[in-house]
């Protein structure tokens, strides 16, 4: 009977009042005790609340119990009640409301300022330590992106590391004393200078090599590979815009080199009136003198080309394209049918095209000082002698005959008021000495899509080398 009392009179108390303790007392109780508290416990029973407090208090004991068990609030521990004490929670829903804690605390986050770290808000100590991981010609490039960067970039910092890991190490060069306050872009002038430098000096002592058959530098080909150098069609339509074409193909002969571009499609109706050519090459250079794939690059200005103005050597045609020979030894041939640019050639003699390469600039070419002739005549009036002419006949790709002669001369009633001298290479009456082409002379092109032949075509490369073996004239 006492138990039966305790728990009708607990029942009446939890719904009314929802006491916090409710679920303990009942648990008890269906353990067998006789009192809501046991032996010993030195809690006190709860004590009714007035009703002016009640709405608060309840709401207070349900944030307590969500704290405590987020799933179960006082309508879940009254059905447990009724089921029996072995009875299983029943299962949460899915889409059941979120826990009042958790609620709050995602309220308090959001009121909170979120700060992203990202790379335009980075601290310059850590910009210019990221900076320094970077390679020389990676380091050149960022410098590019904005002013704030372009400034870090140069730094002198950054700079000194770099000449003490690498340019110091490099061969010949004379270790420079460090500067306490250096100048601004004092370390990064030292550094480029002096890849630069060690580039140079490989390059003078290769050239110095003469190929003992026509007379030019015998390392062309490996300087200009080893430079990296790259080739580039710049096309100026008629509103002053550019169209750049990196080279197809290239090909290098004894004398000359064929530069391709049969890769060049344009916007229609566009119209070309000027083609420069240039030869890019890095700023920077390793230890050893080896141009870096990705460096920056500047351009050195081989040649131009007016389309409107420019006189036409000689024309020469199949069923589908009309081919131009213009001065410079630039080729370009047109579709038939439209008049558009298919392809373009540019053949450049060896002769000083490494310094061309190397040290022109983006608005003129590279001369060099003009060369002086040695007076070593005992009589003027035999006129020039000792000379030698080296002939090639070839296409774009292959070579027909090449022939060298030696020890040609010209009378001085040959030289025509001093503005020309005629040398005879092959005298018409001398059969004997007349050379024989083995091949059929032809011109093959191709494009993207196309190809074809042109017959009775060829391309010639003269090298004249006076009687101190030193081009004079070169001619392609």
């Amino acid at each position: 009977m006492s138990n039966q009392r305790h728990r009708n009179h607990l029942k009446q108390y939890m719904d009314d009042h929802k006491n916090v303790n409710a679920k303990e007392t009942l648990h008890r109780l269906d353990q067998g005790c006789t009192s809501p508290l046991q032996h010993g416990d030195s809690r006190k029973p709860s004590i009714p609340m007035p009703k002016a407090n009640r709405k608060k208090s309840e709401d207070t004991l349900n944030l307590r119990l969500r704290r405590k068990s987020p799933t179960t609030s006082l309508s879940d521990i009254s059905q447990r009640y009724h089921q029996g004490p072995n009875s299983k929670p029943p299962p949460t829903s899915s889409t059941s409301q979120k826990p009042c804690h958790l609620k709050k605390s995602n309220i308090i986050r959001s009121k909170r300022t979120k700060i992203k770290m990202t790379i335009s808000n980075m601290p310059l100590e850590l910009l210019l330590g990221i900076f320094g991981y970077l390679s020389v010609p990676d380091l050149l490039a960022v410098g590019q992106v904005c002013s704030l960067w372009h400034t870090i970039a140069d730094d002198n910092l950054l700079w000194q590391h770099i000449y003490m890991r690498q340019v110091r190490k490099m061969k010949g060069h004379m270790a420079l004393p460090v500067v306490s306050r250096p100048p601004p872009l004092y370390w990064k002038s030292v550094c480029l200078r002096s890849g630069g430098n060690a580039q140079h000096q490989n390059v003078t002592s290769a050239l110095k090599k003469i190929h003992p058959f026509t007379g030019l530098p015998s390392a062309t080909k490996q300087i200009l590979q080893k430079s990296d150098i790259q080739w580039y069609a710049v096309f100026v339509d008629e509103s002053n815009k550019e169209i750049k074409f990196k080279q197809s193909d290239l090909f290098f002969f004894p004398m000359s080199l064929c530069v391709r571009w049969y890769s060049v499609v344009f916007p229609e109706g566009v119209k070309i009136k000027q083609v420069y050519f240039y030869a890019t090459n890095p700023i920077y250079y390793d230890e050893k003198g080896q141009g870096m794939h990705n460096s920056p690059r500047k351009r050195s200005l081989l040649c131009s080309i007016d389309l409107k103005t420019a006189p036409t050597y000689c024309e020469s045609s199949d069923s589908t394209v009309s081919i131009s020979m213009l001065p410079q030894g630039i080729m370009i041939a047109r579709w038939k049918d439209g008049e558009d640019i298919a392809f373009v050639t540019v053949n450049f003699h060896l002769h000083q095209l490494v310094e061309k390469c190397l040290y022109g600039a983006k608005k003129r070419v590279y001369v060099q000082p003009v060369h002086q002739a040695v007076r070593d005549d005992i009589d003027s009036s035999y006129g020039l002698h000792g000379y030698s002419c080296t002939l090639e006949l070839r296409n774009q790709r292959k070579s027909f005959w090449s022939e060298q002669f030696r020890s040609i001369y010209c009378k001085r009633s040959a030289i025509a008021g001093g503005s020309h001298a005629v040398f005879v290479l092959i005298d018409p009456n001398d059969t004997y000495s007349h050379p024989s082409v083995d091949k059929r002379l032809s011109l093959r092109w191709k494009t993207d899509a196309l190809q074809g032949v042109i017959s009775d075509f060829c391309v010639v490369d003269l090298t004249m080398l006076d009687e101190h073996k030193y081009p004079i004239w070169c001619f392609r």
